[in-house]
């Protein structure tokens, strides 16, 4: 991977797990996502719209844009609902897990070359989350949560190639705004039919502040990860931003005072690992 490409995915790996954080110490959850989104949404408006009118926005690249926003809501609602009770540190490396799916996908489906380097890389980051996730009995007394996270998971596993198709035919800002059009809009009728407007209007009141800086950093974050599916395979990338499962158990075990701090940084010094093949000989 090129030296600039790693420095924005180490950067939207902290930005990730900063994101992680506030929602875990959010009220109702879902209702703090779509604010965060749509604040900021509103803040990068500007840029949003220079891009995309200096594009040609085909039928294609909306349909992937539209399946992308869809499959985005699909990831924040199952979060939410992981983080209602479970752990920072527990939930959110589950959600990481992604990798080992995201290197099968990208040989089958996107032709990437995967190097061996790379696939070794991919399990050892997978490993350090196997590790990470692994507490004594903790899938049967955390069952909900444990499926919630994994079908989040699943949901990074399908966006990141959607997105990595949709990122080949538009400018990335342009395709990030796309799709976070049709994920607000997907959030927002969920919210309305499960939640309705009094849920919003109790969670503005709390998080508003909080919702304009994550969004805004979010929005940032993830189109830095779109500008770098342009140079690298999706696989690298993806893994690599697995620091952020560092960044989350660091966050849990300090601020957050969640159990299991020491063996989940060693789990985490294996992610790092892992990340550093991928990076240099990748």
């Amino acid at each position: 991977m090129l030296p600039f490409t790693i420095l924005l995915v180490v950067l939207s790996a902290a930005i990730n797990a900063f994101v992680g954080f506030r929602l875990k110490k959010s009220g109702n959850k879902i209702v703090f996502v779509l604010l965060h989104e749509i604040l900021g949404t509103i803040v990068l408006l500007p840029l949003f719209l220079y891009f995309l009118l200096i594009e040609t926005v085909s039928t294609t690249t909306i349909l992937f844009a539209m399946i992308s926003g869809f499959v985005h809501a699909i990831y924040w609602i199952f979060l939410s609902k992981a983080y209602e009770k479970g752990d920072l540190s527990y939930v959110f490396p589950i959600t990481k897990a992604a990798p080992g799916f995201i290197l099968i996908f990208a040989i089958m489906f996107l032709g990437e070359n995967v190097s061996l380097e790379g696939a070794i890389g991919v399990i050892i980051i997978v490993l350090g989350i196997m590790v990470i996730s692994n507490r004594k009995n903790n899938y049967r007394k955390k069952l909900r949560e444990t499926v919630m996270a994994l079908f989040a998971m699943m949901s990074i596993v399908i966006y990141s190639l959607l997105d990595k198709k949709g990122v080949d035919s538009i400018n990335p800002v342009a395709f990030l705004f796309l799709f976070t059009f049709f994920l607000i809009l997907t959030i927002a009728i969920y919210i309305l039919l499960t939640n309705g407007t009094k849920a919003i209007r109790k969670e503005w009141k709390i998080s508003k502040k909080i919702a304009l800086l994550t969004g805004s950093l979010n929005l940032l974050a993830y189109c830095m990860i779109l500008i770098v599916f342009v140079f690298e395979n999706v696989s690298y990338v993806i893994a690599l931003r697995q620091l952020s499962v560092l960044f989350a158990v660091i966050i849990g075990g300090q601020i957050l005072k969640e159990d299991q701090k020491w063996i989940r940084l060693f789990a985490a010094s294996l992610i790092i690992i892992g990340s550093i093949i991928i990076s240099l000989f990748a």
